[in-house]
């Protein structure tokens, strides 16, 4: 469905596998789960500079993110590159936008890291997605 749409390379080109028997993703330390919705909201691989030093910066891996995050983030290099003229950067990026991670004992696996705008802030608008449902359960 993806390649079809252009949304992801063919399998041939970008390697990617389906989920098998998996029922919960389990990547190994080479690999990364990529979501349906992650791509509908505005990932591509391979990942941009900004999204890896994002991701570096606080220690997480793109599973961990939700799709409105993904979303946050493609929209905010898009700002960045085409409205402002410069790359996407994190100084940037924390003063319109704040990170917070699961605080509980038991984090969960997936979706554990959440993008809010900050109040007070103004970035240009963004129709975030409640189409998002169940999103956990498309991957690849």
């Amino acid at each position: 469905m993806l390649v079809a749409h252009g949304l992801l390379q063919a399998k041939s080109l970008s390697n990617f596998s389906g989920p098998g028997e998996h029922e919960i993703p389990s990547p190994s330390p080479n690999q990364s789960i990529l979501f349906v919705s992650f791509v509908r909201a505005g990932l591509c691989y391979p990942p941009s500079d900004f999204l890896l030093e994002f991701l570096e910066s606080y220690g997480i891996q793109i599973h961990h993110l939700t799709p409105n995050g993904v979303l946050f983030l493609s929209a905010f290099a898009h700002f960045c590159e085409v409205y402002v003229g410069i790359p996407p950067n994190l100084l940037l990026f924390h003063y319109f936008f704040r990170v917070r991670l699961s605080d509980g004992k038991d984090t969960p696996f997936l979706g554990c890291c959440l993008i809010q705008s900050r109040q007070g802030v103004s970035f240009p608008s963004l129709a975030l997605s409640n189409s998002f449902k169940n999103w956990a359960e498309k991957w690849f």
